[in-house]
Parts: C-alpha cells; sequence; structure tokens
C-alpha cells in the first residue's frame, strides 16, 4: 500500500511538471473566428488545401511565435487541418 501512494504522488509530481506527455500545450491555445484569422493565413491556408472549407481556427503558439491551425473540411468530407504561422508560411497539414 505505501508503495502504491509513492507511486501516485511520483506520478502527480511529474504531471505538475510537465513530463506527463501532455506538457502545457493546449493552455496555449485559443479558439479564433475565422473571420479574424489574418488574411495571410488564411489566403495561405486556401492556397495549401484548395477546395477545403474551413470552418475553425486555432491561435496557439510554436516555438514562442503565433500560429494558427485552421480545420475544414474537402469536398468528400473528409477533415482537414493545416497549421499556418502569422506570417503564412504552412507549418504542417493533416
Amino acid at each position: 500500500m505505501k508503495r502504491s501512494a509513492t507511486m501516485v504522488a511520483m506520478f502527480a509530481v511529474a504531471l505538475a511538471s510537465g513530463c506527463g506527455g501532455g506538457g502545457n500545450s493546449a493552455e496555449t491555445k485559443t479558439p479564433v473566428a475565422i473571420g479574424q484569422v489574418p488574411s495571410a493565413v488564411l489566403s495561405a491556408a486556401q492556397k495549401e488545401l484548395k477546395g477545403v472549407s474551413f470552418e475553425t481556427a486555432v491561435k496557439e503558439k510554436v516555438q514562442g511565435a503565433d500560429a494558427f491551425e485552421l480545420t475544414g473540411k474537402d469536398k468528400t468530407g473528409k477533415t482537414r487541418q493545416v497549421e499556418v504561422s502569422r506570417q503564412g508560411k504552412i507549418l504542417g497539414v493533416k
């Protein structure tokens, strides 16, 4: 029983210190209305994923800089996602 309590305490400390795999990245994500996404970001996303209708956007920090993750659906209904820097550079596509 004592060993179990010790393991739980160690796990709690690891999570609190950011070693739990999830880190604190979720804390830096902020939902943004599509109409509030900078035009350079939206334009780059539309150019990268032609035909995708973007429905949601999230502002986040990537290596200390603002970036946006846009999610939408293509003409077949497949969900697509693109991550774009504030300056319009494509950082990733799913």
